[in-house]
């Protein structure tokens, strides 16, 4: 149930706001005196219990702001009060003479805060006073000239409460500041009731662990220690696994015995080849001679080269003697003819020229 309260005393200009969200219980109190230009800003949220007090006392040029009580030139946009030029912004925009937010939304025992953001000279002043001049500060605002006025006494000097100090029977909080029962976030903060923690604290209720303990919970092993139970051997021991002999004991089981083993097998032991030697010697004709492997074998080696210095060779041997010779050409030249022999008594040479050296200025040769 909605009660609006008779307007006594209005000015000409004055416009009463509707009321677009009310709780059942909400009481509008009534203006007694307001000012000629004074235009009251609608109510958006409020809670099912909100009770508003009336305004006793007003100055004559009020703009009657919050709970009961404003000065003549306050921009204050509470529930029932807002100055000429008021614009209801939402929370978070704020216009140069006023902003008032809306409260779109708030707990069923809301008492009505103030205002969060208010114009540079905006001083809200407390419940049932205002002097003539009193300019009202928010509740994080408030000029350096405020002289709010006590409770019920509207002399032109009077210093009024606090913001923060209310009447017996009106809670009115600010915006950071909340009865015992009531759940009313400023723009940017939440209740306790609706959500306690902040959010860096909803997010440990949410996520307890951080960034490094949600890894742990998720991924407990380190990626080396995910490795290890991926693949627990190493390169080496996988190797060992697989090909467990090395070259050597693989080439041990494949060719077991050595060259000369096989060839033990292979050839047949000095008995049995001697028997052999005689059964060939009995069954061969008669005069027959084996023939000796000591004996020397003879040849000859001859080469030459006709290019350059025209180098050659010629050597022979017997097997124990061996003569030879080898000439060349000189860069002088000559021809250098150099024999030599080799027997039993040694290795023996001579060296003969042939021709006339000649040592042109430019070239070279022997001195």
């Amino acid at each position: 149930m909605n009660t609006m309260g008779g307007i006594n005393s209005v000015s000409d200009d004055l416009v009463t706001p509707t009321v677009n969200s009310v709780s059942d219980d909400l009481v509008i109190p009534t203006v007694n005196s307001v000012s000629d230009d004074l235009v009251t800003p609608t109510v958006n949220s409020v809670s099912d219990d909100l009770v508003t007090p009336t305004v006793n006392s007003v100055s004559d040029d009020l703009v009657t702001p919050t709970v009961n009580s404003v000065s003549d030139d306050l921009v204050i946009p509470t529930v029932n009060s807002v100055s000429d030029d008021l614009v209801t912004p939402t929370v978070n925009s704020v216009s140069d003479d006023l902003v008032t937010p809306t409260v779109n939304s708030v707990s069923d025992d809301l008492v009505t805060p103030t205002v969060n953001s208010v114009s540079d000279d905006l001083v809200t002043p407390t419940v049932n006073s205002v002097s003539d001049d009193l300019v009202t500060p928010t509740v994080n605002s408030v000029s350096d000239d405020l002289v709010i006025p006590t409770v019920n006494s509207v002399s032109d000097d009077l210093v009024t409460p606090t913001v923060n100090s209310v009447s017996d029977d009106l809670v009115t909080p600010t915006v950071n500041s909340v009865s015992d029962d009531l759940v009313t976030p400023t723009v940017n903060s939440v209740s306790d009731d609706l959500v306690t923690p902040t959010v860096n604290s909803v997010s440990d209720d949410l996520v307890t662990p951080t960034v490094n303990s949600v890894s742990d919970d998720l991924v407990t092993p380190t990626v080396n220690s995910v490795s290890d139970d991926l693949v627990t051997p190493t390169v080496n021991s996988v190797s060992d696994d697989l090909v467990t002999p090395t070259v050597n004991s693989v080439s041990d089981d494949l060719v077991t015995p050595t060259v000369n083993s096989v060839s033990d097998d292979l050839v047949t032991p000095t008995v049995a080849l001697m028997c052999l030697l005689v059964a060939a010697s009995v069954a061969l004709p008669g005069g027959y001679q084996h023939p000796s492997y000591n004996v020397p074998t003879p040849y000859t080696f001859n080469c030459g080269v006709t290019a350059g210095n025209n180098f050659g060779q010629h050597e022979s041997g017997d097997g124990r003697n061996v003569r030879g010779k080898y000439y060349v050409h000189l860069p002088d030249g000559r021809v250098q003819t150099v024999g030599y022999r080799a027997d039993g008594s040694g290795f023996h040479s001579t060296v003969n020229y042939q021709g006339t050296a000649s040592h042109p200025g430019s070239g070279y040769g022997y001195h």
